[in-house]
């Protein structure tokens, strides 16, 4: 009986709230977590656990908004709005995509230059490839990705998301989970769940330069890490292609409410007591920077098998939000354009913008010559602008009695969408504070 309970328990978390965890646990959120923990130890776990109502509300409130128009989120936009609207959040959005995806295929290109370097024993691949290189190092990934994904439609990914999830959280507990073999480290943790700003630390770069590690920029990631943009609006289409309808919302609640603060809470736990215990206080930590630069400190630590797992860890957290955000981009064009955008075999025009947003960020980063945190600063613009428009309409639309009828938003639940607005235009304000500092490091 116990084995088929497991199996029964496994296949009622397979859903939506999964494929979207997977997209935005991609590598840029693992990478921050675990510098968030490299840099500041346990300080700012309470970072998550602020996080997490946020998150969920949000992902629920626009899976309700979703399911009860029974319309994609892009066609109801410009039903219940005004013409037009949609189009000024759908192309910040494809931009914010491109970029993502550029780091995603980077970030599967360091985890593929770890195990590369690792079996040869020696550097032959360095952290900043030539054009040539990139191009070896990106035609294997994108086959394998459109291999993968695109001959099996949504449900398919869905299923493969859910277990490389689990795969992502086994590699860095393996790294997370000696720190609780530790009384002092446990302690440790505890006092990091007070919320409290550490003070910042200054390093040296591997450049010999001096670098600043800010708490407030890494604890604003962190805190909104999970109400993205592309998050809230792609969360509906996840939930219709899941089977979702008027009949099992309030069940759907219960759900988002098991898997967010479940998975996304001890994954995200987990990545940033990886990196505070095995990353902290080692030499040159505050100058660690990119997942390339972790691998080889976790391979002096822990030994091959640290940098095995954690480049493992870091390569499927890329493949899952390419995917993710590749997905979503199908959706919003599609249905913008008024055509079938459900992902399934018989659905070809699907492929041609899912197939697009793999191929071309790989291209572009093939011959990228800027530094890679410029990639991450121009999504971070991008985002600044759309999210607090995202929420607005979120808050708008839950709220609209002729549309949302006995699930209009509650009291408690427009409560907890203030709160996520609130946090929101926190992250922006301090997005918006260092975007130029960012800028002027990169093209000094």
């Amino acid at each position: 009986m116990k084995p088929k309970s497991t199996k029964n328990v496994l296949k009622w978390l397979i859903g939506p709230a999964v494929v979207m965890i997977a997209g935005i646990m991609g590598a840029g959120s693992t990478v921050s977590l675990l510098s968030s923990g490299c840099y500041f130890k346990y300080t700012l776990l309470w970072a998550v656990l602020l996080s997490l109502p946020a998150i969920i509300v949000a992902q629920d409130t626009a899976s309700r908004i979703g399911t009860a128009s029974n319309l994609g989120m892009m066609r109801l936009i410009d039903r219940e709005t005004f013409k037009g609207l949609k189009w000024i959040i759908i192309i910040p959005v494809l931009f914010t995509a491109m970029s993502a995806n550029m780091g995603q295929l980077g970030a599967m290109a360091a985890a593929l230059t770890n195990f590369i370097n690792l079996a040869a024993g020696k550097t032959l691949i360095s952290s900043s490839p030539s054009t040539i290189t990139n191009i070896l190092l990106f035609l294997p990934l994108i086959a394998l990705v459109i291999l993968v994904n695109a001959t099996g439609g949504y449900k398919r990914i869905e299923k493969l998301l859910f277990y490389l999830l689990f795969v992502v959280l086994f590699s860095f507990l393996i790294v997370a989970v000696q720190a609780f073999f530790h009384a002092d480290e446990i302690l440790l943790m505890l006092k990091g769940l007070n919320p409290k700003l550490p003070p910042d630390v200054v390093g040296t770069s591997a450049e010999g330069k001096e670098v600043v590690r800010s708490s407030l920029v890494f604890a604003s990631a962190i805190i909104g890490g999970g109400v993205a943009s592309t998050a809230i609006l792609s969360y509906p289409y996840f939930t219709r292609e899941g089977g979702f309808d008027r009949s099992n919302i309030k069940a759907a609640f219960k759900k988002h409410l098991v898997t967010y603060g479940l998975l996304f809470g001890i994954y995200s736990l987990v990545l940033l007591v990886a990196g505070g215990f095995a990353l902290n206080g080692q030499p040159g930590y505050v100058g660690f920077q990119g997942a390339q630069e972790m691998g080889i400190a976790l391979q002096g630590i822990l030994g091959p098998l640290g940098t095995v797992f954690f480049s493992l860890g870091l390569f499927i957290c890329g493949f899952n939000t390419l995917t993710v955000v590749s997905l979503l981009c199908s959706y919003f064009i599609l249905d913008a354009l008024g055509k079938e955008w459900r992902f399934t075999k018989e659905n070809k025009l699907f492929l041609v913008p899912f197939l697009t947003f793999i191929i071309v960020p790989a291209l572009i980063s093939s011959f990228w010559h800027y530094p890679n945190m410029l990639k991450v600063v121009i999504a971070m613009l991008i985002n600044t602008i759309i999210t607090p428009l995202t929420l607005i309409l979120l808050i708008y639309l839950a709220n609209k009695k002729s549309l949302m009828k006995e699930f209009r938003a509650s009291f408690a639940r427009n409560m907890f969408l203030v709160y996520t607005m609130g946090l929101a235009f926190f992250t922006i304000f301090i997005a918006v504070k260092g975007l130029w500092a960012q800028l002027s490091k990169i093209f000094y």
